[in-house]
């Protein structure tokens, strides 16, 4: 409640996204290392594209991830993220 009162008295855009679990696709049992608190990397790339959506559609901020300037950096982390999330499926 106090974000939420910060936020609209500062104009911010606020979002409580265990509002829109049911929205995004969040599985408690499935998507969460505790089966509630805490998302693991299955719910966590279904909260980031369901929030990629949100800054794009109402928030207007472009998908940079093919500007020539930072793809070579994107690719990078791509690569290490996938590189962690097949260490991170092994040990299941």
């Amino acid at each position: 409640k106090q974000m939420e009162d910060y936020a609209k008295e500062h104009n911010l855009a606020y979002y409580n996204l265990l509002d829109m679990t049911e929205e995004i696709g969040i599985d408690w049992q499935t998507d969460t290392y505790d089966t509630g608190l805490h998302l693991n990397v299955y719910g966590a790339e279904k909260l980031a594209s369901y929030f990629g959506k949100i800054l794009k559609d109402e928030h207007n901020i472009p998908d940079r991830r093919n500007d020539k300037d930072i793809a070579e950096l994107w690719a990078e982390k791509c690569e290490t993220y996938h590189n962690r999330k097949k260490e991170l499926t092994a040990t299941k």
